[in-house]
């Protein structure tokens, strides 16, 4: 796959995210969709999928989660947020009774911060309900 051809791939899931591309630092999140390519719960696959709606899209997610993880576990969130801590907040409050363990890092210019948590999960479902969860927050890509 040529280099423009992912460059147009990875602006179309920001627009399909409703983020605006303007704004973001293109050299960091192409970091972060190498992460997504060479990921070693294979989300990449889950993320270049089209599904015509919300229903499709989780229930496929949960037959790949089932088919390539073994619940309950250690499961690896990861989030771009503005460099905004009330959006890390919020992403927290998600969280809120879990056990999970958090690591973050800034941009080179600060304006935004990736969010990793890895999170122990009983099922597939309670993965898919804490992405539509983190979903409902403005500004916030999943990974």
């Amino acid at each position: 796959m040529g280099f423009h051809y992912q460059k147009k791939q990875r602006l179309k899931i920001l627009r399909n995210n409703k983020l605006n591309i303007t704004n973001f630092d293109l050299r960091f999140l192409r970091r972060f969709f190498l992460l997504i390519k060479y990921s070693k719960n294979k989300m990449a696959d889950i993320v270049e999928t089209n599904h015509n709606n919300p229903e499709d899209f989780y229930k496929s997610l949960k037959e790949k989660l089932e088919s390539q993880h073994n619940f309950p576990e250690e499961y690896l969130f990861k989030f771009i947020v503005p460099g905004d801590s009330e959006k890390i907040t919020e992403i927290l409050r998600v969280f809120d009774g879990l056990k999970y363990t958090l690591s973050n890092r800034e941009s080179s210019k600060g304006k935004y911060t990736s969010v990793s948590l890895q999170c122990f999960v009983m099922d597939a479902d309670q993965v898919i309900d804490i992405y539509q969860k983190v979903a409902k927050i403005e500004n916030v890509m999943m990974l």
